[in-house]
């Protein structure tokens, strides 16, 4: 970055940048940077930006070799384009032929450093190759998001916070978001707040898995068991919370038959009263018999789990597609 920000800071721009490596994150602040600072007034004729397939060559060359309108510069974004891959002798004539007041932003996922156009961008350009965050500098970015939040936090629950969210930067910066706005009156963060709120949220996502199995939906039911594994969860836990949010159901279902209001469902089932509702639909989803051949399915994995005859990764994601099926 401290290139781009010599650039930005002088506004001489080169005519060619690659952003790669494997930070989408850090990717796309340098992407925005560039761009705010190259577009200035944020012109709309003067910026495009072509993704993947979407890339047409005719389209590229006659925005390229247009001049600026009212500003000093055009700007064309390429994403996830495979041209640092493969073959693109193409592209590059339709490169050198562009006006020299448009640049030209790459943003990749995977690279060959032995590629032409690779070479090419090196040689008249600037790459820069934006890869994960050591622990420490992890570290101090999220003090520094806290920070701007008006947040107080303890270095040690700081770490503590980046051991359970992993070192995602995107998934951090959103999880530093949701707790200050969960705690938006608190001025002091605490690892007991962390633990609440972090609980509160993956019960959330069990909430919705389960919704998504009783909807028959096994794709977002997977994606949101996915999410959970993605944010470090162990398939163990998730596994209990869903059991025990079958259990809630199947105590509900039965007190809703046998005539209790949702205050006395809520104390004996012992969930909180305003979720009483949202969980009385959930029953609608779920015939008796069948919550009672869920539970047993779940009991029977549970034993082969502890007996170590299947993985508990495997098992719960076995069980969702049965479920949701």
């Amino acid at each position: 970055m401290e290139r781009i920000n010599k650039d930005i800071a002088s506004f001489t721009f080169s005519p060619y940048y690659l952003l790669c490596g494997d930070e989408d994150y850090l990717k796309s602040q340098a992407l925005s940077k560039l761009q705010k600072a190259i577009l200035k007034d944020g012109l709309d004729m003067n910026y495009t930006c072509f993704e993947g397939k979407k890339f047409k060559e005719e389209e590229f060359i006659s925005f390229g070799q247009t001049l600026p309108f009212f500003a000093e510069y055009r700007l064309v974004v390429l994403k996830d384009t495979n041209f640092f891959k493969e073959n693109c002798d193409s592209f590059i004539e339709a490169l050198n032929s562009i006006a020299s007041t448009t640049i030209v932003i790459f943003v990749e996922s995977a690279i060959d450093k032995r590629n032409r156009l690779y070479k090419l961008v090196k040689e008249k350009g600037y790459i820069s190759e934006l890869n994960a965050l050591d622990e420490k500098s992890l570290l101090i970015w999220l003090k520094k998001k806290f920070i701007e939040e008006k947040k107080k936090i303890s270095d040690t629950d700081i770490a503590y916070f980046l051991e359970c969210i992993g070192k995602d930067m995107n998934l951090l910066k959103n999880e530093v978001e949701k707790l200050c706005c969960y705690l938006a009156d608190q001025e002091e963060i605490t690892r007991k707040d962390m633990d609440e709120i972090m609980v509160l949220q993956i019960e959330g996502k069990v909430f919705d898995m389960l919704s998504a199995i009783g909807n028959r939906n096994k794709q977002r039911a997977l994606e949101l068991y996915h999410d959970l594994l993605a944010v470090k969860e162990p398939a163990m836990k998730i596994f209990f919370l869903l059991v025990r949010q079958f259990n809630i159901i199947l105590q509900t279902k039965s007190a809703k038959e046998n005539g209790l209001s949702n205050s006395e469902i809520a104390q004996k089932v012992g969930i909180p009263p305003f979720a009483v509702g949202k969980t009385i639909e959930q029953t609608r989803q779920f015939e008796k018999a069948e919550l009672g051949s869920i539970l047993e399915e779940c009991a029977e994995m549970e034993r082969k789990i502890k007996l170590g005859i299947i993985k508990d990764q495997m098992a719960l994601e076995l069980l969702i597609v049965s479920f949701s099926s």
